[in-house]
C-alpha cells in the first residue's frame, strides 16, 4: 500500500506508521519522503487522517514541493 496515492481518502494513523517503518528500515524509492514524515510517529492508531503531498503554496495556482502533511480527519 502507498499511502501517498491515496487522494482525499482518509488512513487509519496505524497504516501511516507502518508505512512510514516499512520505508524507513529499507532503502526504496520513498525512503526519503519516509525519513521527513517520522516527525508524525506519535499519531493516535485509531484515528484518521488524510495525507497531503503537495500543499497549495503562496502564489496563485503555486504548489510547494517538500515534506506531506497530516491533517486528522473529522
Amino acid at each position: 500500500m502507498n499511502i501517498l496515492s491515496y487522494v482525499n481518502k482518509p488512513i487509519c494513523g496505524a497504516e501511516i506508521k507502518a508505512w512510514i517503518v516499512e520505508h524507513t528500515s529499507c532503502n526504496t524509492e520513498y525512503s526519503r519522503i519516509a525519513n521527513a514524515m517520522l516527525r508524525y510517529m506519535n499519531i493516535r492508531d485509531d484515528l484518521f487522517y488524510f495525507v497531503i503531498t503537495s500543499p497549495n503554496g503562496t502564489g496563485c495556482g503555486e504548489k510547494k514541493k517538500g515534506k506531506p502533511i497530516l491533517i486528522k480527519a473529522v
